[in-house]
């Protein structure tokens, strides 16, 4: 059994990518399987500005908000590409660590064969909602199966004071396991 060790940071992206490219090039029969991707926010998210790190804390479950006020994040999501089923969705866990309700907002950006385009959503998210427990997530499914083929998407979302996002999966990929020698 062989295993590679990767540097913290593009570790994971990278071990999808090399495990992406050579079901590529492996021998064409074999199984489908559909893979779901879960990440965890620190490691994919971060402030859209540089001005606004200091107000966000990257906690081992959760990207939280720690500022005064609202801060945009982007978050570039592990997924294979040319793999993608056409079912393919992505969905993302919120945390609101205030005490009031917040509206988090998020824009999934699709880069897709016939261009870019950008679905928003928004949710309320009720105070003390942590990381373990929340219910709260937004969902792109439909929206992204509007472009059939390759499609890559990735996240930006706007994060009020005590807001987090925890978790964030891709799920529905399809990909072929060849068999074995």
């Amino acid at each position: 059994m062989h295993h590679s060790k990767f540097k913290v940071g593009y570790g994971p992206a990278c071990a999808l990518l090399v495990l992406g490219l050579s079901v590529a090039t492996s021998a064409m029969a074999g199984v489908v399987h559909n893979l779901d991707i879960i990440t965890q926010a620190p490691g994919v998210c971060r402030a859209a500005l540089g001005t606004n790190e200091a107000k966000l804390r990257a906690r081992p479950l959760v990207l939280e908000n720690e500022g005064t006020s609202t801060v945009f994040v982007s978050c570039a999501l592990p997924q294979f590409l040319w793999l993608s089923d056409e079912a393919m969705g992505i969905r993302t866990w919120f945390t609101n660590m205030g005490s009031s309700d917040v509206t988090v907002s998020c824009t999934a950006v699709v880069m897709a064969l016939q261009g870019f385009t950008y679905v928003t959503q928004s949710m309320v998210v009720p105070p003390g909602t942590s990381p373990g427990v929340s219910l709260y997530s937004l969902a792109w499914t439909d929206d992204l199966d509007a472009f059939p083929g390759y499609n890559y998407t990735n996240l930006s979302c706007a994060l009020p004071p005590g807001a987090g996002i925890s978790r964030i999966v891709s799920y529905g990929d399809e990909v072929v396991v060849p068999p074995e020698d």
